[in-house]
């Protein structure tokens, strides 16, 4: 089983950090929730904004056609990171990700980013 400490290290934007900061990270880092094949991960307007790590599994980022037929933009695996930039400025996600197989995702929400900023600063 992997440690949060394995999950924020996953991130390219915090891998070269120092393992004392990677410890601030961890404190607001949501680590290792269960989604089952299928289960929506992410969706639109679901207020859900920073950054996902794809601790285990598979997943799709899809968004809706007009037509209601899906248009995948990105398909991911275990140790993809989507969503850095998104701690750093407020997005409302646009599209979907779903799990394609059993997936253990970690995250850190772009508020609670903020706030750890705030108190580091």
């Amino acid at each position: 089983m992997h440690s949060k400490m394995d999950c924020v290290s996953r991130s390219p934007l915090f891998s070269p950090l120092a393992p004392a900061v990677k410890a601030k990270l961890i404190t607001v880092t949501h680590h290792r929730k269960f989604y089952q094949k299928g289960q929506l991960i992410r969706q639109p307007l679901d207020h859900q904004e920073g950054m996902l790590i794809l601790d285990e599994g598979t997943a799709k980022i899809y968004a809706l056609a007009a037509n209601g037929k899906e248009k995948i933009i990105e398909l991911l695996r275990s140790g993809d990171v989507v969503g850095q930039h998104w701690l750093f400025a407020p997005h409302e996600n646009q599209g979907f990700i779903q799990a394609t197989s059993d997936a253990w995702v970690c995250s850190i929400q772009y508020d609670d980013f903020q706030r750890l900023l705030g108190e580091s600063g």
